[in-house]
């Protein structure tokens, strides 16, 4: 719209030796009536085209009026969450609420609604358990089954109380809830050959990533009836984990023993490969905690990286390391996460999970980490960080935690 404007506004000056000085405060009208005085077409022409400027000029001022609105929201909300963050540095750590622990067999995935008053649990048999969360007691709602095998990755939609399964069968099922307060398969989607290992949804819900053993990532588009509209499959190995940006316009992902990570971009509503970033060790999981900076955890290693993008030159650049527990071994699944509200970021490393809290000024707090006896953890946090939820292999116990932070006096 500006480059038009420009464009026109520059014939006009031009063509008829019209001193642009002249037009500085001038409104819409007087503009009109000058351009009449300066054009000499017949009345409908002139008329014509005073009104093609005038729409040009009020439709460029909606544009800046909208762009100035967004920027002060956006200056808004960093400054609230800059305080809220302030306001919450202190250390730490989810406690476990004995009343909640359950004995189940092969969870491997967990998922929580908008309001954290549904928990859904995927199953290594294809199965996925619904409870309710009421006055903190989990209750067991429903069974609902319709994968033939493990539910390796399940996702609530943010603003709808539907959520999507991922599955070792290859596909994704959405499920929706019935007048009867019922959950049923509401779509199926197919199109990968291998195993569904994580899946993502926009803020808006209106695209679906999902991520696969047969090293391709699928777009697939809630306007066009969950189709697939685009596919990447360049891609070297199983890929293990996604995550979008907060301006929601890049993707990345991580990839089982490749030491690259896929980045992708937001360009005219289409996606499109951005660039690789090479990394050393290989990692299962990495997610993005603000616009430009993520996070990632190497396989095994004792260290977490953050990278940083710099938009100018294109390259993400690593800007920190920081400790975590050290493991020889680790497993696949349980997504890292970072949660805004709370600026808390959790990844698992090994047989621990390990606790952050990140700081506005870039500094990041080790928390207390929770200690497992075996690789073979599976979990998640709710939307606003205040429960945990997690499954390990030895205890085979579903435990429910709540966040608990310490109280430091001055």
């Amino acid at each position: 719209m500006q480059q038009c404007f420009y464009q026109f506004k520059s014939k006009i000056l031009a063509q008829y030796s019209i001193l642009e000085s002249n037009l500085v405060n001038l409104n819409s009208k007087q503009i009109s009536k000058t351009l009449s005085n300066f054009v000499k077409f017949n009345e409908e022409k002139k008329q014509k085209l005073a009104d093609q400027f005038i729409r040009s000029t009020e439709q460029f001022i909606k544009i800046l009026n909208d762009c100035s609105d967004e920027f002060v929201n956006q200056v808004d909300q960093f400054e609230d969450s800059e305080d809220e963050v302030l306001n919450n540095s202190n250390p730490f750590s989810y406690e476990l609420m004995k009343e909640n622990k359950r004995k189940s067999i092969g969870c491997c995935s967990f998922a929580f609604n908008n309001d954290s008053s549904i928990i859904v649990a995927g199953l290594d048999n294809g199965t996925i358990q619904i409870f309710e969360l009421i006055n903190e007691l989990m209750k067991e709602k429903q069974i609902i089954k319709n994968h033939t095998e493990a539910v390796y990755c399940l996702q609530f939609m943010p603003k709808t109380n539907q959520f999507v399964s991922g599955s070792a069968d290859a596909s994704l099922i959405i499920w929706s809830m019935n007048d009867q307060q019922e959950w049923f398969k509401s779509s199926k989607l197919l199109g990968h050959t291998g195993i569904m290992m994580c899946l993502i949804i926009d803020n808006s819900e209106n695209m679906i990533f999902s991520g696969n053993s047969d090293r391709s990532i699928k777009i697939w588009d809630k306007q066009q009836n969950y189709q697939c509209i685009q596919t990447f499959d360049e891609i070297t190995g199983e890929v293990q984990s996604l995550s979008l940006n907060s301006r929601q316009d890049m993707l990345i992902s991580s990839v089982e023993y490749s030491d690259q990570i896929y980045v992708y971009e937001k360009y005219h509503n289409q996606w499109r490969f951005y660039k690789i970033i090479s990394v050393k060790p290989w990692g299962y999981r990495l997610c993005f905690i603000d616009e430009i900076r993520f996070a990632f955890q190497p396989f095994a290693s004792q260290f977490m990286e953050i990278y940083e993008l710099k938009r100018d030159a294109k390259v993400f650049t690593q800007i920190k390391q920081v400790s975590v527990l050290p493991s020889s071994q680790c497993d696949a699944l349980f997504p890292q996460q970072f949660i805004k509200q709370k600026s808390i970021l959790i990844t698992k490393n090994g047989q621990f999970v390990n606790l952050f809290r990140i700081m506005p000024n870039n500094t990041i707090q080790s928390q207390v980490p929770i200690k497992f006896c075996d690789v073979q953890i599976y979990g998640a946090l709710d939307k606003n960080g205040e429960y945990l939820i997690t499954w390990d292999a030895t205890s085979q116990q579903i435990q429910l935690r709540k966040y608990k932070e310490e109280q430091i006096s001055n």
